[in-house]
């Protein structure tokens, strides 16, 4: 049964580019039976080992930016550790119901990527339908040159954009990643991503590389978190679900290129929003019902 949830778990990430191991939470408590904190363990050193994977063949291929990619895991990492400290500390209920909202914001973004993809799509083939002429004048031709590696310049090597500000934006981009990473288990790609596009200033494949490696080291910080505070999962559940998910990764990988990534997006968005909406429903009355124990025990009059 591990071995199977793992897989739907690699599966939708290999699917979808992102967003997909999140649903490992709610299958390891509700499909397997697995203690909250314990599954946020397992699900932890699953995306890490997949990411870890998937990091290893972009590096050998040159997609990497090593230098932002090591500067926002570092920041992740000193992250990590502090998310698992909270966690460990949270109300377990609390803990999934913060996980749900989670899920929520995830879902939404995934929508909002399959909406960006789909008009990318479209101008894309509209372009080779129509091209547009090209520059009349010398002063319409476009000024920007791009490197023949796709990649943008980055700001943070440049002098006209080092300044104090960015970084620190950088730095806490990761630093927050890391937390997120520790307390719910997740890999943080859709925090990681926008993080290297929008202040990296990489252009997306490079920045879905990059955020392999980035969600590597931060998972194993959290996973160190983990170990240091005395949780560690069972090797039943945890390898089985391991090699699921890498099985299910390189199947969702080799079907994404048969299969429309916008509809898919949009449909595990939907799919997230279902599983964290039973989430909320299985955990409010529990919650409710320990917080009515609570005011009882406080106030016995």
């Amino acid at each position: 049964m591990s071995l199977a949830l793992g897989a739907v778990v690699g599966l939708s990430l290999g699917l979808t580019g992102g967003g997909g191991s999140i649903l490992a939470v709610p299958l390891l408590v509700y499909g397997l039976g697995t203690a909250p904190r314990d599954a946020i363990g397992i699900s932890l050193i699953t995306v890490g080992a997949i990411a870890g994977t998937g990091a290893i063949a972009r590096w050998l291929r040159g997609e990497l930016d090593l230098p932002a990619g090591w500067l926002f895991s570092l920041a992740g990492m000193l992250g990590a550790p502090l998310g698992v400290f909270v966690g460990h500390r949270l109300n377990e209920d609390i803990l999934l119901l913060g996980f749900a909202l989670l899920m929520g914001i995830v879902a939404v973004r995934m929508w909002q990527k399959s909406r960006a993809d789909s008009a990318s799509t479209g101008a894309e083939h509209r372009s080779r339908i129509s091209p547009s002429p090209a520059p009349s004048r010398a002063e319409d031709a476009p000024s920007l040159s791009v490197p023949s590696g796709g990649a943008t310049s980055l700001p943070l090597s440049s002098p006209a954009s080092s300044s104090s500000r960015r970084w620190l934006v950088f730095l806490g981009a990761g630093l927050l990643t890391g937390i997120f990473s520790g307390l719910f288990g997740i890999g943080g790609g859709f925090l990681i991503v926008p993080a290297l596009v929008l202040i990296a200033r990489m252009d997306m494949p490079r920045a879905a590389a990059t955020s392999l490696l980035v969600i590597f080291l931060i998972s194993l910080s959290g996973t160190m978190g983990y170990l240091w505070a005395g949780s560690l999962p069972s090797g039943r559940v945890l390898l089985p679900f391991i090699l699921g998910g890498m099985g299910g990764m390189m199947l969702g990988v080799a079907l994404s290129r048969y299969l429309s990534g916008p509809t898919l997006q949009r449909l595990f968005a939907v799919m997230i929003l279902i599983v964290g909406g039973a989430v909320i429903v299985q955990t409010l009355p529990q919650l409710w019902r320990s917080s009515v124990t609570f005011l009882r025990l406080a106030n016995p009059s």
